[in-house]
């Protein structure tokens, strides 16, 4: 009975401290990314940590939302239902305020290569304001896609005028009150289910990047794309706190040595390489056709976006956060790469 209770009570040896190897981290990675980006753009993030921290941190990416649904990706992090998640800011209304702050109609530069970077700049420019928008998790990368454009099933737009009354799937927050001003009805309809919506003709388009359109194969379904550099969808990487604080300093600085604005331009440029491969499988398509605006209408729609500015900087203002010089830096930033 005795040697019973020294076996029930006796404390586990860790086996990496057992044998003198050292401690390893196995994580498992929430997404809902398509089959290129996941295994371009998060495969190679992930083998990149890997590496930077001599295996000590291998990323176990799992297929689509098989750890939850497509909108539970903060959740998963912050309860440790998942170590690590990738997700679109646009499924949280509200909370990523000033995050989204680059998702503003016209605040873009071309690619999302260099978006990318700016915004991992200005978190570094707000630090303290960052920590707080992610005080739950543990921000490791921030990155966009490239330039929005805007699609459509049976009408193809060359005006505002042409998107009046049309039913279109778009994020939330900046990008749903730009729809709005541009006379269409802003629908959130998941990546997953967008594709039956076209072909049933409850939804007639989108606003978002090309990356999406081969992903999820609108292509089959979307005849017209009009490229007119809208504006940017935002996605982060975050970590479950618990996890990186059980992590020494020396494997954090590794993991954040691919990460931060090393591993926005990263998978910028993987976003960047998948936008031209769908611009020319598209172009090669029978029946489709890609459109762009006048310089006089992309001049109106950017006037309607005034208004969806100022707004934003008030509601950002209005929560102590530093709209005004936030996006004063973005716009500045933004006219410099579009020289």
């Amino acid at each position: 009975m005795l040697l019973l209770l020294v076996f029930v009570f006796a404390a586990p040896i860790p086996m990496a401290e057992a044998s003198g190897q050292k401690k390893t981290w196995q994580l498992k990675m929430h997404h809902h990314a398509g089959a290129y980006i996941t295994k371009n753009a998060l495969g190679g993030w992930a083998k990149r940590v890997e590496n930077a921290t001599n295996g000590s941190v291998k990323i176990k990416i799992f297929p689509f939302r098989a750890l939850g649904g497509v909108t539970e990706g903060y959740d998963l992090v912050a309860s440790g239902a998942a170590d690590v998640a990738w997700t679109f800011t646009g499924f949280f209304p509200g909370q990523f305020l000033l995050t989204n702050i680059i998702t503003l109609p016209f605040v873009t530069c071309p690619n999302a290569t260099i978006n990318s970077g700016i915004l991992w700049d200005l978190t570094e420019k707000y630090p303290k304001k960052f920590a707080k928008e992610y005080a739950e998790v543990k921000l490791l990368v921030l990155h966009t896609s490239d330039p929005n454009i805007v699609g459509t099933t049976k009408n193809p737009v060359r005006t505002s005028k042409d998107l009046k009354g049309l039913n279109i799937r778009a994020g939330a927050g900046p990008l749903t009150s730009m729809v709005k001003a541009l006379g269409a009805n802003p629908q959130m309809v998941g990546v997953g289910d967008a594709y039956l919506a076209f072909e049933k003709g409850v939804i007639d388009g989108f606003i978002s990047d090309w990356a999406v359109v081969d992903a999820f194969k609108w292509y089959e379904v979307i005849n017209y794309y009009t490229t007119v550099a809208l504006n940017n969808n935002c996605y982060w990487i975050v970590m479950n706190k618990e996890v990186w604080n059980s992590m020494p300093p020396d494997v954090q600085n590794q993991i954040m040595s691919v990460s931060g604005k090393a591993g926005a331009t990263f998978i910028g440029g993987v976003w960047d390489a998948y936008t031209e491969s769908t611009i020319k499988r598209v172009k090669a398509m029978p029946k489709k056709k890609i459109l762009s605006l006048s310089g006089e209408e992309k001049a109106r729609w950017r006037e309607l976006a005034q208004p969806i500015w100022n707004s934003y900087i008030k509601k950002l203002e209005a929560k102590g956060l530093p709209g005004k010089q936030a996006l004063e830096y973005l716009l500045k930033r933004v006219e410099e790469c579009n020289k």
